[in-house]
């Protein structure tokens, strides 16, 4: 479950705002969790995380804990941090 979890974390950084990346997470698990008992712990685990870095730090430990690849590097989501998507104007 870990690589499809890194691969929609990418997706929700890449195209959503920064206050709507956790949450859009969040409501992945929580579908995926009806069908798979592991996103159940992965929800549970970052229900209370509202930040891109925070999540990110989650994944990189769950990764490591279970010995698969962290293929998001923290230099390649940092760039999205503050970064709105493409024909979003940024809040002032």
């Amino acid at each position: 479950m870990l690589p499809h979890l890194q691969r929609s974390w990418w997706l929700v950084c890449r195209d959503l705002t920064p206050n709507q990346r956790a949450g859009r997470l969040k409501q992945w698990l929580n579908l995926m969790r009806r069908r798979y008992p592991e996103a159940e712990v992965a929800f549970q685990s970052v229900r209370v995380l509202t930040q891109q870095s925070l999540v990110a730090d989650w994944l990189e430990q769950e990764c490591a804990r279970y010995g698969a690849d962290f293929v998001l590097h923290k230099n390649e989501l940092s760039a999205y941090v503050d970064r709105m998507p493409e024909g979003i104007p940024a809040l002032n």
